[in-house]
């Protein structure tokens, strides 16, 4: 009995040091920083700006429209997404103001991301620009993709805006974890949930979700559960051939600009003239 009684409380030592470490490292699971290309940086140096939000200055671009009165665009992007390498393709979409600004630990921008400070971050930036006159809020579209919709739909919950688009969403990082770690109990030790999912109720936005057949990042489940929630207008639409990380079809581009037609954005090309 004493062995068996030995290798218990073992065991159960073992399961405590796994939980603490992965309690500690979490945010390293979560975030993956990375500096901004600088041969791209300089490229596009002319419309770079910098927010200050207390002790943290954030670093990105805000583009403008050949027309002013365009619609804006706010993009938000994966864990691992820093947003200079992402230029290109957003600013393929249109002729937009676009507000592209790093989180913070990725490319320039200073402090340590969480899920709070990227929610509250993203709620000041646009509060700021709309401020400074050089957006409306009413005629911005925001846009987010794999942990960017979780800022996305956090500020579509809470400001009035023209539209939302949604990459490989997810009802909740949490739902995420608490599957691949079903062993731990995730729910307790998760410290960035992003529940996207109880954002739903305070979200009027005319909304677009694009999701990926093999998405082997955010199986297409998690997905399914957000938009079996949603209350909003809603337009689906499932990318074949694709998976997370290769989405960016020409179908892609089409679809949105399908959606941001639909919303009376006007600049935009037809996708039938592309």
């Amino acid at each position: 009995m004493n062995s068996v009684h030995s290798v218990l409380i073992t065991l159960a030592a073992i399961y405590v040091l796994i939980t603490v470490f992965v309690y500690l490292i979490q945010d390293g699971l979560l975030f993956y920083p990375s500096p901004s290309d600088a041969e791209i940086e300089a490229r596009y140096r002319e419309y770079a700006i910098s927010v200050e939000t207390g002790e943290v200055v954030l670093h990105g671009w805000f583009i403008p429209a050949a027309e002013h009165s365009h619609p804006t665009i706010a993009f938000y992007g994966g864990n691992g997404q820093e947003l200079s390498t992402s230029i290109a393709s957003i600013r393929a979409l249109g002729d937009y103001n676009f507000v592209m600004i790093n989180y913070r630990g990725y490319g320039r921008s200073s402090g340590r991301p969480s899920e709070k400070v990227l929610k509250s971050d993203a709620l000041f930036i646009l509060d700021a620009l709309e401020a400074e006159k050089r957006i409306s809020l009413h005629n911005t579209i925001v846009l987010g993709r794999s942990l960017g919709t979780g800022v996305a739909t956090h500020v579509a919950a809470n400001r009035e805006i023209k539209g939302l688009i949604l990459i490989s969403p997810f009802d909740s990082i949490e739902a995420i974890a608490a599957d691949i770690y079903f062993f731990l109990p995730v729910r307790w030790l998760i410290k960035n949930p992003f529940r996207s999912i109880d954002y739903i109720p305070a979200i009027s936005a005319s909304t677009l979700v694009i999701k990926a057949e093999h998405d082997q990042v955010v199986p297409e489940r998690y997905t399914d559960e957000l938009i079996k929630a949603w209350k909003s207008p809603l337009t689906v639409i499932k990318l074949e051939g694709t998976n997370h990380n290769y989405i960016e079809t020409p179908r892609y581009f089409d679809e949105i600009n399908r959606f941001l037609l639909r919303l009376g954005s006007q600049n935009v090309q037809s996708p039938s003239t592309r």
